[in-house]
């Protein structure tokens, strides 16, 4: 496969997400069944599904050649905008597992014109049918995006949301409570807690020894990362920090203001606890999708004391 094969095949990919993810559109993904009779025991990731789907292409349903066909189009259209883009920033980035996607969003300030313009296309078209995009534009439409501040700005006004939106949170809220490791424990003790500020935390560490097992292993390796963290990141704490209480994201908000002014070993260890994270949503939404539900967290098994045993 040559090079521009190769950007082409990215851009398929990138847009096929909208199609045989958990997609943001309310219709159903014409893609589902052929996938559960052809692609049932394929392992999600690095494009696995969609070369699957495309080596059965002549079998597939006429809805989801339909839909690999929209794609085609919209995949050669963004190579279109986007080639010359590709070749000044991501040449030597190996196609797959959406580095393409992230070369780009790195350099997204330096896009030209007509790059930018589409990649705001099809996120437009993609997030249209989202039951939640009119309350985003009529309430959060001036609040800039990143940093958790389009969510933040929803719920200032989650009590002036469409009953169609608030569904949509309900239903992914509940999603995430079934399939979190945490799930049965924040249901069983915090269900009255209102989310936000770190108050669900709080909670599950009030009742922490009587969380499952499953919650407690999530527990201590959020624990062991914070560990990390603290220790790659602490005279960057001592010398922009000092002054912010602890608690509530606010020293991790702290980080985050002075981004550009950090030392490389706090920024290295941030960059590689959100790869982590991305890669564990990732690893997760795969397994819903496939309704499967999350892998069952094992618990380490607990350290033997040292010293001579008892005769």
């Amino acid at each position: 496969m040559n090079w521009k094969d190769k950007i082409l095949t990215a851009c398929a990919a990138l847009l096929a997400c909208a199609v045989l993810g958990t997609a943001a559109k309310a219709e159903e993904n014409p893609c589902k069944a052929d996938k559960e009779k052809f692609c049932k025991d394929v392992q999600p990731g690095e494009g696995r599904i969609i070369k699957c789907l495309k080596e059965h292409e002549a079998e597939l349903s006429a809805g989801c050649k339909a839909k690999g066909d929209e794609l085609k189009k919209k995949a050669d259209e963004l190579k279109e905008a986007c080639q010359a883009d590709l070749d000044k920033f991501c040449k030597d980035i190996q196609p797959g597992e959406g580095r393409l996607a992230k070369c780009l969003k790195e350099h997204n300030a330096e896009l030209s014109k007509t790059c930018s313009k589409k990649i705001a296309e099809e996120k437009e078209a993609f997030m249209k049918g989202h039951p939640c995009m009119a309350d985003m534009e009529k309430f959060c439409k001036a609040v800039e995006p990143g940093e958790g501040r389009k969510i933040k700005c929803m719920k200032e006004h989650e009590a002036e949301l469409s009953a169609e939106c608030r569904a949509k949170i309900a239903e992914k809220t509940e999603e995430f409570k079934k399939n979190s490791p945490c799930g049965p424990d924040i249901e069983k003790f915090c269900k009255d807690v209102k989310p936000g500020e770190g108050r669900i935390i709080y909670c599950l560490k009030a009742h922490e020894p009587d969380l499952s097992a499953e919650c407690k292993a999530e527990s201590d390796e959020l624990k062991e990362k914070a560990g990390e963290l603290k220790k790659a990141c602490q005279a960057d704490l001592d010398k922009f920090c000092k002054d912010v209480k602890q608690g509530e994201g606010r020293l991790i908000q702290c980080l985050k203001e002075h981004e550009k002014e950090l030392s490389a070993g706090c920024t290295a260890k941030i960059a590689a606890n959100k790869e982590q994270r991305q890669g564990k949503i990732k690893e997760q939404r795969e397994e819903i999708r496939e309704n499967k539900g999350p892998k069952k967290r094992v618990p380490a098994p607990a350290k033997k004391p040292h010293g001579p045993r008892g005769r």
